[in-house]
């Protein structure tokens, strides 16, 4: 397999926020790219040259599919058998007792055990519990009698995908890349450098695997500790924008992170959690983590108790109030919604007999646990008879929106400037 020729098949398994910009970038660099997707409407949506995910745009799409012609978008794996690389980009998430859910992924490995062949490079993006690609995955893969690091190059390269950040994309983050042997990972740094990321070879599948679970662990960790100390600053009326920017100022040993109504989307809640399950494999407890994951998860909850008391202090209840969500994904200017901590708040106030609206330039209509709701107009939000409105998430469209007079705004991402009357902040 000559990995420098643009006859080398690349086949990507998942197309999503991972799958979908890897596959655009080999097909930008000439290479033949098979993107593997099951979800039939997000095939049938690239092939028509529509893009699902924010930081692609529908143009991006079309020149690769319709005008190249350099990735072909297929529903099921008969055309396995032509890849050269195969990457598997699925989802790991967890299941609902909190533990790593690895159907996807034992899917993916299982039909590939089928269509193997030698010279073969197999690369696993998708986040692992560490030792998963040595103790599990790989035996799964040798089960059709061909041998790694002999016979088929095998790595294990973890996804540093950031979305919504303009500057960091695929092209510009360097790459953690382990294999299974030396040969294996050469392989792989080779196969990267072509498509334009820069490698960072690593000494062993494990350290890959747990690289990637101390990034996001890292995050969790601080953010819990800010939002800890956001709680203690209001009580004692300390503004923790202020702190935050003022510890800022100390040019080493910090690293500024800010509050909010949790924390959300597919990697760092599961990372930090897959880290706790390491932990307990071995009958020990990752307390630092697990105390994190508690503060954020509550995050929420405390979010809605200060909803309380702001109604309360104009003597309403929050029961039968009507509350205006601003943003409900999970991150600004995404299309995500994937453990968004602002539904989980939307659904705490319906529990409480809350009437809840939302806007989300992003999101027209959402399933919560209680009924369907529809975003609301965007030139309504300056109209909104609305008893509370509570800036969730800083969308641009937000940026320089002029608020209703004489009503309750919570804000929760210290992003409103224009407005005195009735603004609070987390």
């Amino acid at each position: 397999m000559d990995i420098k020729s643009k006859d080398c098949k690349v086949g990507i398994i998942g197309l999503g926020y991972v799958g979908l910009p890897l596959a655009i970038l080999c097909a930008k660099k000439g290479l033949q790219v098979i993107g593997f997707e099951n979800n039939k409407e997000k095939c049938n949506l690239l092939l028509s040259g529509k893009s699902y995910i924010t930081d692609i745009d529908d143009e991006e799409i079309m020149r690769v599919i319709a005008d190249h012609h350099q990735l072909n978008v297929a529903y099921n794996y008969d055309l396995m058998p032509q890849c050269d690389i195969i990457i598997i980009c699925v989802p790991t998430p967890l299941d609902e007792n909190k533990d790593p859910d690895y159907s996807f992924l034992y899917k993916a490995i299982d039909t590939i055990k089928h269509f193997i062949r030698k010279e073969q490079l197999i690369i696993v993006e998708s986040t692992l519990v560490p030792t998963t690609s040595r103790n599990i995955i790989l035996p799964i893969l040798e089960e059709s009698g061909l041998k790694a690091g002999k016979d088929f190059f095998f790595s294990f390269s973890p996804e540093r995908i950031d979305p919504g950040n303009e500057f960091y994309k695929i092209e510009k983050t360097p790459k953690l890349v382990s294999g299974y042997s030396k040969l294996c990972t050469e392989k792989a740094c080779q196969f990267y450098n072509e498509i334009g990321v820069t490698p960072y070879p690593v000494s062993s599948l494990e350290v890959a695997e747990m690289s990637k679970i101390l990034e996001n662990t890292y995050r969790d960790v601080n953010i819990a500790l800010i939002n800890e100390m956001a709680q203690i600053c209001k009580l004692y009326d300390i503004n923790i924008w202020n702190v935050i920017e003022a510890a800022a100022s100390k040019p080493f040993g910090f690293n500024a992170f800010y509050p909010g109504p949790g924390v959300g989307g597919h990697c760092i809640p599961k990372d930090c959690t897959f880290y706790t399950c390491l932990a307990r494999e071995k009958d020990v407890k990752a307390s630092l983590a697990e105390c994190a994951r508690w503060i954020n998860d509550q995050m929420p909850d405390y979010i809605v108790s200060r909803i309380k008391m702001l109604l309360s202090n104009v003597n309403k209840s929050i029961k039968d109030s009507s509350i205006l969500i601003l943003g409900i994904t999970y991150k600004k200017d995404v299309n995500d919604v994937r453990e968004s901590p602002s539904i989980k708040i939307i659904n705490l106030l319906l529990e409480l007999g809350a009437k809840v609206s939302y806007h989300d330039p992003f999101i027209k209509k959402l399933n919560t646990d209680y009924k369907q709701l529809n975003s609301v107009v965007f030139e309504d939000i300056c109209i909104s008879d609305a008893d509370c409105i509570v800036l969730s998430v800083a969308h641009n469209c937000y940026k320089d929106l002029n608020y209703p007079e004489g009503k309750i705004v919570f804000d929760l991402t210290n992003s409103i400037q224009n407005l005195s009357v009735g603004l609070n902040k987390l």
